[in-house]
């Protein structure tokens, strides 16, 4: 490795570096998202151009090194997509930088649950699903890409495929309140209410200290759905408090 090579290599290390601090420094205060540094995402444009550089002289010199710097510019890429998502909002220039991400390293799952999620909030249920199918090959288990996945079942109206979706995850992760008030309602819609009461036995006795709110949520919804008002309204006045207390 050349020495210009050498000193780049060790300028975008400092430039990643320094943005992190940056941006590490804003999350310490209660409203850093949506909150600007543009130091910081300078400091990652000008490390991606670097390492775009870099990549270049690897192609012609050493094809040994070329991976592992694709794979440093697709992390280079994938913190600016998540600078212009969390800091300044921008889903466009966000999925821009994600897509550029995946150029460089086809399977970097994080960008893959980006743009499936980017894609999902502004309704290109296409595109959504697409990323999300791609994801799944790569990692059948993965459950943010299974949650966004059975969420699009219920915008086409094939409830029980989402139902058995959305089962598979609580046998995963059955504290997981998010998954399970979605099954809830499924359920309830499903004339199948009564079977909400398993999933609840499970995730009472998995459940944490910190996800008590959410527990407490989903006994309540299940008691207002099967007839009893003044558990449930006890139910969900406990998640209240959890929630603010907890």
């Amino acid at each position: 490795m050349g020495d210009g090579l050498e000193v780049k290599v060790r300028n975008v290390k400092y430039l990643m570096l320094y943005a992190e601090c940056q941006l590490e420094e804003d999350m310490m205060l209660p409203d850093w998202k949506f909150k600007e540094n543009t130091v910081a995402r300078q400091a990652l444009i000008e490390a991606r151009a670097l390492q775009s550089s870099i990549i270049e002289v690897c192609r012609e010199s050493s094809a040994e090194q070329l991976d592992d710097e694709r794979t440093l510019a697709a992390e280079i890429s994938f913190r600016l997509g998540k600078y212009d998502e969390e800091r300044i909002g921008d889903a466009n220039s966000a999925i821009e930088a994600y897509m550029d991400c995946l150029k460089k390293s086809t399977e970097h799952k994080e960008a893959l649950v980006s743009l499936a999620r980017l894609h999902q909030t502004i309704g290109n249920n296409d595109e959504c699903s697409s990323y999300c199918q791609r994801l799944l090959k790569i990692d059948p288990s993965n459950e943010q890409a299974t949650f966004m996945y059975a969420n699009l079942m219920l915008v086409n109206n094939k409830h029980e495929d989402a139902i058995r979706t959305y089962s598979q995850l609580l046998e995963k992760d059955p504290d997981n309140f998010n998954t399970l008030s979605q099954l809830i309602e499924l359920l309830r819609r499903a004339g199948r209410i009564k079977q909400v009461g398993t999933f609840l036995e499970k995730a009472e006795a998995n459940c944490q200290r910190s996800n008590l709110a959410g527990l407490h949520f989903c006994k309540g919804l299940f008691a207002w759905h099967t007839g009893d008002p003044i558990q449930a309204l006890k139910d969900l006045n406990v998640a209240r408090f959890d929630n603010v207390y907890g």
